[in-house]
This record gives C-alpha cells, structure tokens and sequence, in this order.
C-alpha cells in the first residue's frame, strides 16, 4: 500500500527552486517491476513540491492508486506481452534483435490499429494539454518521448530506473561477467537505440499524422539518443 512504502520513499529536503521544472511527466513502460520504482521516484517528487503525472501501462494504474499518484494509461498492459510462452522464450537467448521483434509481433497481436492510435494520441494529448515543463523517460519509451518532443519542444531527460545484472551471458536487462562495469551504459546505449529505432519503425507513420509534421521530422538518430541518454 502507499503507506507502507511511503517509508521507502528518497528525502528530498531542498526547496524548490523557482527556476527549476514545476510539472514534470514521467513516461515508462515494463511489468510491476518497473512500475514501483517509477511510482515511487513520482511520490517523492510530489512530496518534494513538484506537480507530477505518471503514464504507462495499463496495469499500473492500480498500483498508482495505492500510492496515490495521477496516472494516464498510455501503453499496452505490459503483463500481457513479456508474460507470452513465446516472449519468455526470446527472452532466454542472447539475441536483442529476436526479442525486440517479438516484442513488436506481440503487441500486434493484443493491440487493434485503433487502440494503438489511442494510445499514441493519449500521449501526445498529455504533452498538449497537462504542459510538461520537464519529461523524465524510461529506457523503454525514450524514442517515442523524444519524438513528440521534437514537436512540442519540452525539455526530456532519460530517467532509467533498471540497473545492469551480472550474468553468464549477454541478455537484455543483464551483463555478462567478462564485461567490464565501465562498459555497461555504453551497452545500455546500443539497446536504447535499438528500442528508440523499433518505436520509430511501429510508430512514427503514426506520430507524424497525430503531430501534423513530416515523418522525416520524427527520425531519430544515434545521436539523440546520445544527447538524451544524459541521467540515469
């Protein structure tokens, strides 16, 4: 409940500064996992001052209820995706690219065209009528992010709660043990790429109709990534 991980929640004792961000949007994706984390750091920065908005998978929203943080449902429930036979099975080889193909294969299956464009215009909508001053991003939504972001020019900052696990081989969400810590983020960087070009791929047709802007304006680079991969 919220009151019991209340007392887990980080003590932010400095004042707000005026000229800091006042509303802050926090955009993530995964399973319950990734949901704690991200609704915890939104409760603290609540109790910090902030005017915060959390929006992910539909199968947050419980829990934000519980801790007391607004939440906009804008992905699919991410249970239904990663908890597939044939997505846990991707998930035990050491191929980024056979998984993140699954991924989307199965998000084709759970979403219609038209719950995806809901979604996609959930989000967006957000960014027009709440007027994020700042967008904290997870791993997982960064690309999506940092396109509408092209448009609606708000400041976006990667927010990357998931920490690299020591493992015998290399899978996602996991580093190897001959692989030197001072190589993880230049790894978690490669598959931020990945993901931010799959989202392109599924999604930018999509965002470039919703946005009113030339696909070719959405693109996104190694280099934004780069740029925006900045805090973790």
């Amino acid at each position: 409940s919220a009151s019991t991980s209340s007392s887990f929640l980080p003590s932010i004792s400095q004042p707000i500064n005026p000229a800091m961000a006042g509303r802050i949007l926090i955009v993530f994706d995964g399973t319950r996992g990734d949901t704690q984390p991200y609704l915890l750091a939104g409760k603290a920065l609540m109790k910090a001052g902030f005017d915060v908005m959390v929006t992910g998978p539909g199968d947050a929203g419980r829990m934000a209820q519980d801790f007391e943080v607004p939440f906009v449902r804008t992905r699919l429930s991410a249970q239904k995706v990663f908890a597939d036979p044939e997505m846990a099975k991707e998930f035990a080889t050491d191929d980024l690219s056979k998984v993140l193909a699954s991924a989307e294969k199965k998000r084709d299956e759970f979403l219609t065209e038209g719950s995806k464009q809901k979604d996609l215009e959930a989000l967006c909508n957000l960014f027009q009528e709440w007027k994020p001053d700042l967008v904290l991003a997870g791993l997982v939504t960064l690309g999506l992010v940092i396109m509408i972001s092209k448009v609606h020019k708000v400041p976006v900052v990667s927010f990357t709660l998931q920490h690299g696990r020591v493992c015998k081989t290399l899978k996602p969400m996991y580093m190897p043990k001959w692989l030197p810590k001072f190589t993880w983020r230049r790894v978690w960087m490669v598959f931020a790429f990945l993901l931010a070009r799959s989202e392109f791929r599924q999604s930018g047709s999509a965002m470039s109709k919703i946005l009113g802007v030339p696909k070719a304006q959405l693109h996104l680079t190694a280099n934004d990534i780069v740029r925006y991969y900045a805090a973790d």
